[in-house]
């Protein structure tokens, strides 16, 4: 009986065993180099199980020695013990990936006085695997992350952690990375965004004070965006054409968020241009000529104009996959507020000319329509006028006859001098005389 239950527990533990060497994921992404295969190496029966954190037995495996060094970036000064710590291994981030990959096994410890956390058992198959190791510190109710670090026998992995701040001046765009592909009648945009903090304190964006940030962190998006999908760290809501982000912002430890959307397209040539609200160091707009659209599977013809940008065509361009071609733009930084514009002309979006023969035809007529209500317009202003006028010169005179007529009651009352009646009637009379010219002037012009 017991021979039995040895047998069977020897074919538990080589199936666990197998399980686990299969359970090795190979990450391909869409444009990006497909992430080394990891060797077949056996890995520790807790790999096997995804529930629950991997126990290593070091009497039956050779083992290696991390240290965490926690340390503050900033100006903190309390203390660093008895920080919990959590060192994960894991294979490299691939280019497009938003999230980090999911740990192969994990462990956790303790700071000591000198703000160390000491790892003495941790697996010496992950140098053979290709992983690496990265550790992750909670740290005044932020978690702070270490870079990624290829382990060695004897290996240091320092992490920074910040006091919280509330200023968001020193958010900054690290990379917006951009690929554009045509589908049907539209052009699919997906964008990268790294943001970043400058500073010495870290931002939790739903703390910030200022209204701007109300619903958290703002990224505008073309107006004419639509079908607007956000993936990647941190939680996300969309109103209208921008996306609100509320998240944590950590010197030193970019967070990469995922947008896709897309925009009409019916014309050979199509301009795009978008303002960024933070400092952006470096932008990179990626065009593959090879498409997923059945009608036009490769864009031939496709160029990209882009002012400030080093544009580049070719295969396995800016760490993209070497079995596909591109066109590229990258290198321009834009300032908050302004803006970043490129054109794409040979796109595969022909339009009928029927619209374009209608589209004539009405700006003619409407051309038609304009001129002669311009001229009756001007015709009926230039009446208009005129009898305004003529109402004036009409009322002038009325009053100069009535003054002469004045004039003659005191002659006649020897209510004047004859030397003062014969020069103030001769000025009436010639501007009487001069008033009724105008007025039949103006009665012909009308």
């Amino acid at each position: 009986m017991r021979a039995r239950q040895r047998i069977l527990v020897t074919g538990l533990c080589l199936a666990v065993t197998t399980l686990g060497a299969s359970a090795v994921a190979q990450e391909k992404g869409r444009y990006g180099e497909p992430a080394p295969r990891l060797q077949e190496t056996e890995l520790p029966e807790a790999v096997a199980t995804e529930s629950a954190p991997p126990k290593h037995d070091s009497a039956h495996e050779q083992t290696i020695a991390v240290n965490v060094r926690v340390g503050h970036g900033g100006q903190g000064d309390a203390s660093l013990a008895n920080l919990p710590v959590l060192l994960q291994a894991a294979r490299a981030r691939g280019p497009f990936e938003t999230s980090a990959p999911k740990p192969e096994f994990e462990l956790t410890a303790v700071t000591g006085q000198d703000g160390v956390a000491r790892f003495d058992a941790v697996p010496e198959s992950i140098i053979n695997r290709g992983l690496r190791v990265h550790a992750l510190v909670n740290y005044a109710g932020i978690s702070f992350a270490s870079a990624p670090v290829t382990p060695s026998r004897s290996t240091a992995v320092d992490v920074k952690v910040y006091d919280k701040g509330h200023d968001p001046s020193g958010i900054t765009v690290s990379t917006l990375r951009m690929i554009v592909e045509p589908w049907e009648d539209y052009l699919v945009f997906t964008q990268f965004w790294t943001l970043s903090v400058q500073g010495d304190h870290a931002l939790d964006v739903s703390l910030l004070a200022d209204p701007k940030f109300e619903r958290g962190l703002p990224i505008a998006l073309p107006t004419k965006a639509k079908g607007i999908h956000v993936s990647g760290a941190g939680q996300s809501d969309i109103v209208n054409s921008i996306v609100y982000w509320k998240g944590v912002l950590v010197p030193n430890q970019p967070v990469t968020v995922q947008v896709r959307y897309s925009m009409s397209a019916k014309s050979t040539e199509f301009v795009f241009e978008q303002v960024m609200d933070y400092p952006t160091q470096n932008v990179e707009i990626i065009a593959p000529l090879q498409t997923q659209y059945k009608k036009v599977p490769r864009l031939d013809r496709l160029e990209m104009f882009a002012p400030g940008f080093t544009v580049g065509a070719g295969a396995g361009l800016a760490g993209l996959r070497s079995d596909m071609e591109f066109l590229t733009a990258s290198g321009k930084s834009v300032a908050a507020g302004q803006k970043f514009t490129f054109a794409l002309h040979g796109l595969p979006f022909e339009q009928p000319i029927g619209p374009w023969l209608a589209l004539a035809m009405g700006a003619a007529g409407a051309m038609f329509v304009f001129g002669y209500g311009r001229r009756e317009h001007k015709r009926l202003r230039t009446s208009e006028a005129a009898g305004v006028a003529l109402d004036a010169l009409t009322q002038e005179r009325d009053l100069l006859f009535d003054q002469l007529a004045d004039l003659e009651r005191q002659r006649l009352a020897e209510e004047i001098a004859p030397a003062n009646y014969e020069s103030d009637s001769w000025l009436l009379r010639e501007r009487i005389a001069l008033l009724l010219k105008k007025i039949q002037d103006v009665e012909a012009a009308a």
